[in-house]
């Protein structure tokens, strides 16, 4: 347990320094090495923000459906966590899944009312969802 910890603390740093290749790699072992875990309990809150955290590094790499896949498994661990249903909601809307996008902002916001972000992003996809049924898209 004491190696993942480090592990999951060395992709925080590459992380935070634009090594983002190394620290999606680093947030792989350690999400692994916590997931083979007999009591991966104790590292259920640090597993949840690697997934988020992978999720962010590959919505930077336009690898979408990856930051989805990781943004909900990190919503399995933590639904409380109103940073990972914006962060989701924004790469629904960056796909134009707009009714998706909405649920996300909302649950953020519900979470956090001042959480501007979500704020900001629940007027866009709202907006854009709009102009998309006038449309007829």
């Amino acid at each position: 347990m004491e190696e993942a910890e480090r592990i999951f603390e060395e992709a925080k740093s590459h992380e935070s320094n634009s090594n983002n290749l190394i620290a999606s790699d680093l947030y792989t072992e350690f999400i692994n090495q916590a997931l083979a875990c007999p009591n991966r309990q104790s590292l259920s809150e640090k597993l949840a923000l690697a997934f988020n955290n992978r999720g962010f590094l590959k919505y930077k790499a336009v690898d979408f459906d990856g930051a989805i896949t990781d943004y909900t498994e990190s919503l399995k661990l933590n639904t409380s966590s109103c940073i990972t249903y914006y962060n989701r909601g924004t790469v629904l809307y960056r796909l134009s899944k707009f009714d998706d996008a909405i649920m996300d902002m909302k649950k953020a916001l519900s979470l956090d009312p001042s959480f501007e972000p979500a704020q900001t992003g629940l007027r866009c996809a709202q907006q854009d969802r709009e102009n998309k049924l006038k449309r007829g898209w």
